[in-house]
């Protein structure tokens, strides 16, 4: 556990998100619901969630169930597909590395993707992935893979290069593992890194940015002094909006640290939070309106935020229906939520009088859907959560 984290806020009860579940709660051994104590590592000017001991051995089971926390493979969907060839579109181009000839390793290579079109730009590759992928890469591309978590003294002064992509925001001491990484590279050796982009989701107070399986929040800033603090120079970033890339040469010198307050990072927080906090109120407020009207109410948008929101509000006494668009979640369930996602079909025949779009980035696309695609009774008044707050 850090000792440099600050806490802001401790929220008491919010939903072990996993996904979408064929039954609302687990039961067993994994909670629906645990604490979330959100802070900030003041040295990198990083916002984080506090390691707690209770989530830690809920995620530590939750790993060991292969129906938790799996992403479709990013070279088995055109959906996931994008995120592979980002990463490579930034390693060639924004970081200016060349692969051609370097020993490269891949830590979480997931099925091989990446590695193989290293590989296909002449480098020399291997990877580390603990879960049952690591076979499927070592079966669909013949790449030297090797089933386990990322272990320093395995590949000591091996590798030219390190990438890792979706891996850093799980750990519970990025500048630790950035260092530990570094491990495996030869003098003057360099790291890509990929994590999400939580620039925007601070700034707009987005309920769905809170994740357990999540330790820390990057933006393109603390990203940067994340590197530096553990030891690479000639450091810089690129986001694409959703995903922050990270680069840096290896030296073994800490940069010195610089405290977030400075550049309002703590003030971020504090921003993030009461935003969080008006974005509840102002649901609450806008379900009790319709109860008031003798309207029924439906939102529009499962995911985490969905789960966040309803568990803040205390969902088991809200009287709605939620509807996706994504076949998948059709039929199922958020963890620790009642409510049955319904394809949005349902709103020609059984429509609410009022329907609240939840994801703040997707307003827009959203409605235009409703309204031209599906052809949404105009009847139907359609509210968004970004105008809520200010953003749509």
């Amino acid at each position: 556990m850090n000792n440099r984290i600050e806490i802001f806020k401790q929220y008491e009860r919010l939903p072990f998100y996993g996904g979408v579940r064929q039954t609302p709660y687990r039961g067993g051994d994994i909670p629906d619901f645990l604490p979330f104590a959100m802070g900030l590592r003041r040295d990198i000017g990083l916002v984080v969630q506090k390691p707690e001991s209770v989530v830690q051995r809920a995620l530590a089971l939750s790993y060991e169930h292969e129906d938790l926390y799996l992403t479709v493979p990013m070279d088995e969907s055109e959906l996931t597909r994008w995120r592979g060839e980002e990463f490579l579109a930034v390693l060639a181009g924004e970081a200016r590395i060349d692969p051609a000839g370097c020993d490269l390793l891949e830590i979480g290579c997931q099925t091989g993707f990446i590695l193989s079109q290293m590989r296909d730009r002449g480098a020399r590759v291997r990877g580390c992935e603990p879960g049952p992928s690591a076979e499927v890469a070592r079966e669909r591309y013949g790449l030297e893979v090797d089933r386990c978590f990322f272990e320093p003294g395995r590949y000591r002064g091996r590798a030219d290069i390190v990438t890792h992509l979706a891996v850093l925001e799980h750990v519970d001491d990025p500048v630790a593992f950035l260092a530990e990484t570094a491990a495996a590279l030869r003098p003057g050796g360099v790291t890509l890194i990929g994590v999400p982009d939580c620039e925007g989701q601070l700034r707009l107070g987005d309920p769905g940015m809170l994740l357990h399986e999540h330790c820390s929040y990057f933006t393109p800033t603390s990203l940067e002094r994340t590197l530096v603090a553990a030891g690479f120079s000639d450091v810089g970033s690129y986001s694409s909006g959703v995903v922050v890339y990270g680069w840096g040469r290896w030296t073994g010198r800490a940069g010195p640290s610089e405290g977030g307050e400075g550049d309002g990072a703590g003030d971020g927080v504090r921003a993030y939070i009461e935003k969080l906090d008006g974005a509840v109120s102002g649901v609450g407020e806008w379900l009790q309106a319709a109860r008031g009207d003798g309207e029924r109410a439906g939102f529009y948008g499962a995911s985490v935020g969905a789960a966040n929101l309803l568990a803040l509000l205390y969902h088991n006494d809200v009287d709605l229906k939620l509807y996706d668009g994504d076949p998948a979640k059709q039929g199922a369930y958020l963890s620790g939520c009642p409510i049955q996602i319904r394809n949005p079909e349902e709103l020609l025949n059984d429509a609410p009088d009022r329907l609240l779009i939840l994801p703040v980035n997707y307003t827009d696309p959203i409605e235009r859907f409703l309204r031209e695609d599906l052809k949404l009774p105009i009847s139907v008044h359609v509210d968004a959560l970004s105008r809520m707050l200010g953003t749509g």
